[in-house]
């Protein structure tokens, strides 16, 4: 079915998609800005507010609690995406009425209380500290802090121990007020809805004029950012040969993360040029790529585990692939199978109702309608082989050794 988009006269915008395979719904309330708001002083402090309003609805004796949300079969979510957060549930169709209430009362409870700050503290210093137990999740968050500098990207998601330690109740009301009071949310459905049928009994709720419909947040890089920059210097080290370079990445809804979804397959897809070089050679235990895009930019990390200290073999093995893509045309049926191989993944994702949910949030925040979906397959299929060429030599600006991206920068600018 096709994703649609309605309206609540002085109220929110509804997106939804019928599906009707199985009796779910899956149902979020999403509002831009949060991360991409915060500084260095009080980063963390979204996930914080997030954590605070469950609690809040749990003790909540004036409306359906979340004790009784989670009677009703339930699964919610925490969304603290770069741009947009909120929550997601995952429901039985027959409760999309009663559960969407009961998101409509927790975002307009009354104040929070010192109960709350203190349980949203406890519960994302827990959640810093399982991050800090992988060795793989600060080697990625010192990456994208590498690509972002100073941006709000490049802060971790939970904030540091002292930015949520100085978190005051009064901190978290303000936050509250700048970034959800008076704004309407975003409202995705996707799931046996039966049309906006759902929305009838809401839109006398819904509908309020002292309530504002909010765009997305633009908060640019400060200093020269040329496109893409090379960071072939850029490798960070782990322990037991864990490794990751970090690459600037495109934009959220643009033409080029079609491109780079298309070579991501060419390099490490089944039949991958560069997966099967480094584990043919014995070099690398895993290979990943991760990939993370907002509105004001995004990163590549591409993570290994080298075996017996080849890192420097692998890094060269990959700007050696790069540098191949980039000067010479992938053969047609090689580019045509991995187009297909792009689309057939873009559909897999389709079908998981909580992705499909934080992608078409994501694409919205950017400014994509309900064509989104269709935008994205048709870039894929317009895609020519020089496109792949040119997203690989995006990555591979000249650099010496040892030279800073920065003053990379600052020489193409004289």
């Amino acid at each position: 079915y096709p994703l649609k988009q309605t309206s609540v006269l002085r109220g929110p915008t509804v997106y939804f998609q019928e599906e009707h395979i199985l009796p779910l719904v899956h149902l979020g309330f999403f509002y831009f800005g949060g991360r991409v708001n915060e500084t260095s002083h009080n980063g963390g402090i979204t996930q914080m507010l997030l954590q605070a309003l469950l609690h809040r609805a749990v003790s909540n004796q004036r409306s359906v609690t979340f004790s009784q949300l989670e009677g009703l079969g339930a699964e919610l979510e925490i969304v603290n995406e770069l741009d947009v957060f909120g929550f997601q549930a995952t429901l039985l169709s027959t409760h999309l009425e009663q559960v969407l209430g009961i998101f409509v009362d927790w975002f307009r409870l009354s104040d929070l209380e010192e109960e709350d700050l203190e349980l949203a503290r406890r519960e994302v210093l827990a959640l810093q500290a399982r991050e800090q137990e992988s060795d793989l999740t600060r080697l990625l968050q010192a990456a994208r802090q590498e690509v972002f500098g100073g941006h709000p990207y490049g802060l971790p998601g939970y904030g540091t121990a002292e930015t949520i330690a100085q978190v005051t109740l009064e901190d978290l009301e303000n936050w509250r007020a700048t970034q959800i009071r008076e704004i309407h949310p975003l409202i995705l459905v996707r799931g046996d809805a039966e049309g906006t049928s759902f929305l009838r009994d809401f839109v006398s709720r819904l509908s309020d004029s002292d309530y504002e419909n909010r765009e997305a947040v633009k908060k640019p890089f400060s200093g020269p950012r040329n496109g893409y920059d090379s960071y072939a210097d850029r490798l960070l080290e782990g322990d037991r040969g864990r490794r990751v370079m970090a690459f600037s990445g495109p934009t959220t809804g643009t033409r080029d993360e079609a491109a780079l979804d298309v070579l991501k397959v060419v390099l490490l897809g089944p039949n991958g040029s560069l997966s099967a070089s480094l584990r043919n050679q014995g070099w690398v235990d895993q290979l990943q790529i991760f990939q993370e895009a907002g509105l004001n930019g995004g990163s590549l990390l591409v993570h290994l585990v080298s075996l017996n200290q080849n890192e420097e073999a692998v890094r060269e093995t990959l700007f050696n692939q790069l540098k191949s893509l980039g000067r010479v045309p992938l053969r047609e049926q090689e580019f045509l199978r991995a187009v297909v191989g792009t689309i057939t993944r873009f559909h897999m994702r389709q079908q998981d109702g909580g992705d499909y949910l934080r992608e078409l949030i994501r694409n919205l925040a950017a400014g994509s309608g309900v064509d989104t979906w269709e935008r994205y397959l048709l870039a894929l299929r317009n895609l020519r082989r020089e496109d792949v060429m040119s997203m690989a030599g995006k990555f591979l600006k000249e650099q010496q050794p040892g030279v800073g991206a920065q003053e990379t920068e600052d020489k193409s600018q004289e």
